[in-house]
């Protein structure tokens, strides 16, 4: 891209217990193509050596970046409450929120940089993930997410895109790459649901104006822990814990509040069902939860919703080939 300015960018790395990966997530930080480039690091209270990894590696490093700091909490306040103290120390004009396990791809913040300067308007960007297993290796990763065009074309406003997200996911938090002062206006990161950073973060700058945008290059490769928060299920369970976590706890509050009437309603039924698979006790080997999961798979309005979306996605994927 020609006459590219640029912008100080920040990048905050929320951290917890990630002493085997925080390393590897910094190199990728350190090793980005990109100039102009202020780190925070947050840490949630870790059990684990990631803080002294951190202090290491800011002392051999810290000299690559515009600013480094790490920022340290005495309690665990939980990822919402970490995204904020990162979010806080941010001076850039564009964040770019990462988990303490992810891998930046080395020009990923010259192609965001690139992109959104390429049309003035957009604030709100995210690009495919590419997922591997517990452990990077380069020739073992997998295909990167494979996303339609048809909630991100030209005539879907945010407008449009807002009464989608309150039902359905769209977007990757991983991947997301926005104006820190579209974070700003909605009050930062909703530290109502503790254990839940990017869903009500997209809901909230959706529905306050910003247009969530796709740019189709790859920009981050996706750690998927079997015990972290939002993957950790055994064996025994038909719901995730952190689905369990949004039903019971958090009575899936940040997608109600952007809601009709009618379909606060049908989000109480499906509440309802879900309490049903949790506590007949959520396992496919007890024959009342598996009976409650089916009829949740089978008349869950947003299940229902969501298999519409990826009708008309496939569709317009198709059209567009």
């Amino acid at each position: 891209m020609n006459n590219i300015n640029y912008p100080l960018v920040t990048i905050g790395v929320v951290t917890y217990n990630s002493g085997d990966f925080i390393l590897e997530t910094l190199d990728s930080i350190k090793s980005q193509t990109y100039p102009n480039i202020e780190l925070i690091v947050s840490d949630d209270c870790s059990a684990d050596d990631t803080v002294e990894k951190c202090q290491k590696w800011f002392e051999d490093n810290a000299k690559s970046f515009v600013n480094a700091e790490l920022v340290t909490s005495p309690i665990n306040t939980g990822v919402s409450g970490n995204s904020n103290r990162a979010f806080s120390k941010a001076t850039g004009e564009w964040y770019k929120l990462m988990d303490g396990d992810d891998i930046l791809m080395p020009n990923a913040i010259m192609d965001y940089i690139c992109f959104v300067q390429a049309n003035p308007r957009i604030r709100l960007v995210f690009a495919p993930a590419i997922h591997f297993v517990e452990h990077f290796d380069r020739e073992n990763v997998g295909e990167p997410d494979v996303i339609s065009h048809y909630y991100y074309r030209e005539s879907m406003t945010a407008k449009k895109q807002a009464k989608v997200i309150a039902k359905r996911f769209l977007g990757s938090g991983p991947t997301c790459f926005v104006l820190k002062k579209a974070i700003d206006e909605i009050g930062g990161f909703d530290e109502r649901f503790p254990l839940l950073e990017d869903y009500p973060l997209l809901i909230n700058l959706i529905c306050n104006g910003n247009k969530l945008y796709l740019m189709d290059t790859p920009t981050v490769y996706k750690r998927i822990r079997a015990n972290s928060i939002q993957y950790e299920k055994d064996e025994q369970s038909l719901f995730s814990k952190s689905t369990v976590r949004c039903t019971k706890e958090y009575k899936l509050l940040y997608q109600r509040e952007h809601l009709g009437p009618l379909w606060r309603m049908l989000l109480s039924y499906s509440i309802w069902l879900k309490n049903k698979v949790i506590d007949s006790g959520n396992s496919p080997k007890i024959a009342s939860s598996s009976r409650w999961y089916k009829l949740y798979k089978l008349t869950d309005p947003f299940l229902i919703y969501s298999r519409k979306v990826l009708r008309k996605s496939n569709a317009y994927l198709k059209g567009q080939q």
